[in-house]
């Protein structure tokens, strides 16, 4: 196969300037890349592979700001963080985006011993919700699980929308209180449940 010269200036200059064959390849030189390091951290081929079409996106709309001094991938990483950090954030509030992530992270576990441990994630997530007040209880679950704002959870509940906010504060501060101090719970347990409290 025959390496084909790849020159990031001039396909940045070039790419400013609306030509699509040097867009294409910068696409075709950094996509791989993008693709494995968005995966590492969403653990789910299809998410990742929509957050590397987006940093694209983005590159093409932007392309008039872009300088050939710019270090491309540099750039393109920029970008990659910030769409993965938000996907991340839309998955605390959008119950099939965090089904998707939860059930790619359950999946890539292949080892008896990793099936049990992902079997236990549930279990040891309820204990921790267990603990808290009943009437905060039901506010976390309807907030983070069950995709409900703050308006309808105050009606659902007949309590006003600050009442609402004083729950999910502490709610999320015992959580993260918890974790630090609990020597029993695993660090990727841990990191999931954080993923939850963006």
């Amino acid at each position: 196969m025959i390496k084909v010269y790849f020159d990031e200036k001039v396909e940045v200059e070039n790419t400013r300037n609306g030509d699509l064959q040097s867009f294409t390849r910068i696409y075709d030189a950094y996509h791989s890349y993008l693709f494995r390091f968005s995966l590492k951290f969403l653990k789910s081929p299809e998410l990742a592979e929509e957050v590397v079409h987006d940093v694209f996106l983005k590159l093409w709309e932007n392309r008039q700001s872009l300088s050939s001094e710019l270090s491309l991938k540099g750039y393109l990483i920029k970008i990659c963080k910030n769409h993965i950090l938000n996907l991340l954030k839309r998955a605390s509030r959008e119950q099939a985006l965090l089904a998707e992530i939860t059930r790619s992270i359950v999946f890539e576990h292949t080892d008896t011993e990793d099936a049990i441990f992902a079997a236990e994630l549930e279990v040891q997530v309820n204990q921790i919700i267990a603990q808290l007040p009943v009437q905060r209880q039901k506010v976390f679950r309807m907030y983070r699980f069950d995709g409900m704002n703050l308006d309808e959870i105050a009606s659902h509940l007949a309590i006003s929308k600050g009442t609402v906010k004083d729950h999910m504060l502490k709610a999320n501060r015992f959580i993260r209180d918890y974790l630090h101090k609990s020597s029993k719970v695993p660090v990727d347990f841990s990191v999931l449940v954080l993923i939850f409290l963006i």
